[in-house]
């Protein structure tokens, strides 16, 4: 395991390009529908994205993270989409993997609004024990647990997105 610094550096990698692309696939979808004007633009929008930021003690200190939790549409709920652990993850990233949950959702006729979550973590410098405390704290988490089984990482009520 990797050592920490006592300080976060946030990266400002961007997922812009990724987000671009997913409205750019909504935007032409939309032209083979014959939507009320303004309909199309609030249907590609995210109802809410919000940048969290808490601590967990571990490791006999305390630990600052970083994350997002998007909604994107709210058309049925409850909204359904798991966290994903990446050191890259971004704002952008998590509206777009939000979008395209929506969709999946939709085009699967499943019952659910579209939503993501992200910790900007690498999940190799942690134990699955401290993984799991580290996801409980991240809001939200009662609804949306990691996208992949991990080693049987969190237990068997984790429901993946």
């Amino acid at each position: 395991m990797q050592s920490h610094n006592a300080e976060v550096h946030v990266e400002q990698t961007s997922s812009a390009g990724f987000l671009d692309s997913v409205d750019q696939n909504f935007r032409r979808a939309m032209t083979f529908l014959e939507l009320p004007e303004g309909l199309s633009e609030r249907i590609m929008q995210c109802n809410s994205t919000y940048t969290v930021r808490f601590g967990v003690r571990l490791r006999g200190r305390m630990y600052s993270f970083i994350g997002w939790r998007s909604v994107h549409s709210e058309h049925c709920e409850p909204v359904k989409g798991g966290i994903r652990y990446a050191s890259n993850a971004d704002a952008e990233e998590v509206e777009a993997l939000a979008a395209l949950m929506t969709l999946k959702c939709s085009l699967v006729d499943v019952p659910f609004g579209g939503s993501k979550g992200a910790l900007k973590i690498n999940p190799r410098e942690w134990t699955p024990q401290e993984l799991e405390r580290i996801t409980r704290r991240f809001p939200g988490a009662q609804q949306a647990w990691p996208d992949r089984p991990r080693r049987q990482r969190s237990g068997a009520r984790h429901r993946h997105g």
